[in-house]
């Protein structure tokens, strides 16, 4: 995989995250370009050290026999995340926020990822969630 398959919004994550000055208004070949001439050069295996994918982190057994289940069961507790952004549907690390359904349970590890290094999405509280679907 290559950032030239990421989407827009992802792509310009990066560039704030590493620090890369894009054109205002550019678009994902532009943005992609501007990695290649940053100094030093950003690079995938650099993006993903910083931004590893579910399916890039090691699977436990358990994982591997119970399926997604599994990652719910023990240990942290999932946490309820609603995504305030303008996009009408966002995808990161395998979860996809709608404007239609904003609410989404998140594995820990993700949701410390979204919460700390995207911008509009926060914390939920399951009355809001409620509230919202009723």
């Amino acid at each position: 995989m290559a950032f030239k398959q990421l989407n827009k919004d992802l792509l310009l994550d990066v560039a704030r995250y590493f620090s890369v000055e894009v054109p205002e208004h550019a678009n994902k070949a532009q943005i992609c370009a501007a990695f290649a001439s940053a100094e030093p050069p950003v690079t995938w295996e650099m993006y993903k050290q910083s931004f590893p994918d579910v399916e890039d982190l090691p699977v436990k057994p358990k994982e591997e026999k119970q399926g997604a289940a599994a990652k719910f069961t023990g240990g942290d507790e999932p946490v309820l995340i609603k995504m305030e952004r303008g996009n009408p549907r966002y995808e990161v690390r395998g979860y996809k926020f709608t404007h239609e359904h904003p609410f989404l349970l998140v594995e820990r590890p993700d949701a410390d990822y979204i919460l700390n290094q995207l911008f509009g999405f926060r914390v939920a509280t399951t009355q809001e969630v409620e509230k919202y679907y009723s």
